[in-house]
C-alpha cells in the first residue's frame, strides 16, 4: 500500500511485539460463537453483539443482559418486544437533566417552581399508592433535590417539574426525549411523557439496555441520583425502590418501573473488577420475580464471562515521522479497548496492531494512524482506531529537504 494522508505502509504485529520482537497472547475468547447477521467484526471499538443461544429462560416477558464497556449482549430473551416503559422513561429524563447541566445551560443549585399540573400526578399530594416527592404547588425545589426524587423515588411530579424547568412544557421535552433516543439508535423507543405514566409509550428490553449502558459511560457522577437506598423530601422519608441495592455490593442502579398493562420492569447496574454489566427484565410478574431475574442474569454474566484488555502499555508506543517539527510521535488507542469474553476460553484471544512503519507532517493530534483488532481464532472480534496522542508541524525547509531525500534513497534501497 502507497501513502496515503501522510501514512506509510502498514507494519502488522501483535500488541507485545511493539516493544519487543515476541508476539504476546492475550488472554480471552468470544462470548459466544455465533454473530448477529451483519460486519464480521464491529467497527471503532464497537463489539459486535452476539446472538446467544440461550442457556435458560427467565420468568419476565423480555430481558437483556449487555457488558457496559462493549455494547455485547450476553443474554437475550424477547428483547426486541415492544413494552410500555413506565418508569424506565425516567433514565432518559435523568440524562437529559445532566446533560444539560454538563452543557452548562442549567445547575444543580437552580430552583424549580412546582406547577399545579405536577402536584396532580402526586396525588394531590396525599402519600400513599403513588410514586412521588409528593412536592406542593408553588414550591421552589432545587434541580439536585429534584433529581434524588426522579432517580431514588422515582417522583412523577418530579419528572414533571424538571421537564416543565428545562424545556418550558412537557410536550416540548418529550420531543426532546425522543430526538436524544433517535440520535442513540433506540429504534424501537417513543416516549409521551417525561415519567412513564401513559401505556401508549413503547420500548424494548435491548432499547433500555442500551439507554442504561450509555448513562454509565457518560454520567458516572450521575449514577448517584438512583443509588441511595431512602431520600428525605419535606420530612417524608421513602425507600429506594431498587431493592438489589440492599442485597448486592456489585449493585450501583439504576431504575424500576410498573404499569399494569406492562408489568414489573427493572434495569440494574452492576459492577465486578473489570466487568461493568446491565440487566434489563421488562414484564415481570412482581416487584420479588424482576429483582429475581436480574440478579440471576447479573450473576450469569459476572460467572461467566471476562472483561479484557490489551497486556502492555499501547500508549507508550512511538512511530517515526519525517519532514516534521519532531522526529516522532506517540500513539494511543483512541478509545479504551476491551473485549467481554467467555471466561473458559481465555488463552485463545490475540490483539493484533497494524502500524505504519513513519508517518509525514503534518500529523494531527487524534488523526487515525492505525488499528488495533482482538482476533480469536482467526475471527476479528472487535476494532479500535490507534490516534496520534499529539500534533507534530511540517518542519522548516531543510528538514523536509532532508527528510524527502531520505526518503527517496530508502525507497531505492527497499526499506524505510
Amino acid at each position: 500500500m502507497g501513502t496515503v494522508g501522510g501514512t506509510s505502509p502498514a507494519r502488522h504485529f501483535p500488541v507485545g511485539a511493539l516493544r519487543r520482537p515476541a508476539a504476546l497472547l492475550l488472554a480471552a475468547a468470544l462470548v459466544l460463537l455465533l454473530v448477529l447477521p451483519g460486519p464480521a467484526a464491529a467497527q471503532n471499538g464497537e463489539a459486535a453483539d452476539p446472538a446467544p443461544d440461550r442457556p435458560f429462560t427467565v420468568d419476565a416477558a423480555a430481558a437483556v443482559l449487555l457488558d457496559v464497556h462493549t455494547g455485547q449482549i450476553l443474554f437475550a430473551q424477547n428483547e426486541n418486544e415492544r413494552l410500555a416503559p413506565a418508569s424506565l422513561t425516567k433514565i432518559m429524563t435523568l440524562l437529559l437533566a445532566l446533560e444539560d447541566i454538563d452543557a452548562g445551560r442549567v445547575a444543580l443549585s437552580d430552583r424549580a417552581v412546582v406547577s399545579e399540573a405536577a402536584w396532580n400526578l402526586a396525588g394531590r399530594g396525599r402519600p400513599g399508592g403513588v410514586s412521588a416527592m409528593f412536592l406542593n404547588v408553588g414550591d421552589q425545589v432545587t434541580l439536585e433535590e429534584l433529581l434524588y426524587g426522579i432517580g431514588v423515588l422515582s417522583g412523577n411530579d418530579a419528572s414533571l417539574v424538571v421537564a416543565e424547568h428545562l424545556a418550558g412544557s412537557e410536550e416540548a421535552f418529550v420531543r426532546r426525549m425522543n430526538e436524544r433516543a433517535a440520535e442513540l439508535g433506540l429504534e424501537n423507543t417513543h416516549f409521551l411523557d417525561s415519567h412513564g405514566l401513559s401505556p401508549d409509550a413503547a420500548t424494548t428490553a435491548a432499547d433500555m439496555a442500551r439507554l442504561a449502558a450509555y448513562f454509565v459511560r457518560t454520567q458516572p457522577d450521575g449514577m448517584i441520583y438512583s443509588q441511595l437506598p431512602e431520600y428525605t423530601y419535606a420530612g417524608i422519608t421513602q425507600p429506594n425502590r431498587n431493592r438489589l441495592l440492599l442485597r448486592d455490593d456489585r449493585v450501583t442502579g439504576l431504575k424500576t418501573g410498573y404499569l399494569g398493562v406492562a408489568g414489573y420492569h427493572l434495569v440494574a447496574t452492576a459492577e465486578s473488577g473489570e466487568m461493568s454489566l446491565v440487566a434489563a427484565v421488562l414484564g415481570a410478574a412482581s416487584e420479588s420475580d424482576r429483582e429475581r431475574v436480574a440478579l440471576e442474569l447479573l450473576n450469569y454474566g459476572f460467572n461467566n464471562f471476562r472483561t479484557v484488555a490489551p497486556a502492555g502499555d499501547l500508549a507508550s508506543t512511538t512511530v517515526r515521522v519525517y519532514k516534521g517539527a519532531a522526529d516522532q510521535v506517540t500513539v494511543q488507542p483512541g478509545q479504551r479497548p476491551v473485549v467481554t469474553v467467555a471466561a473458559g476460553a481465555v488463552d485463545r484471544l490475540q490483539w493484533q496492531v497494524d502500524l505504519p512503519p513513519h508517518l509525514e507532517a503534518p500529523v494531527a493530534e487524534g488523526q487515525q494512524v492505525g488499528r488495533l483488532a482482538a482476533v480469536l481464532d482467526g475471527r476479528e472480534l472487535a476494532s479500535f482506531d490507534i490516534v496520534a496522542a499529539a500534533g507534530v508541524e511540517r518542519g522548516g525547509f531543510f528538514k523536509v529537504l532532508v527528510d524527502t531525500v531520505r526518503l527517496f534513497l530508502a525507497g531505492l534501497l527497499g526499506r524505510r
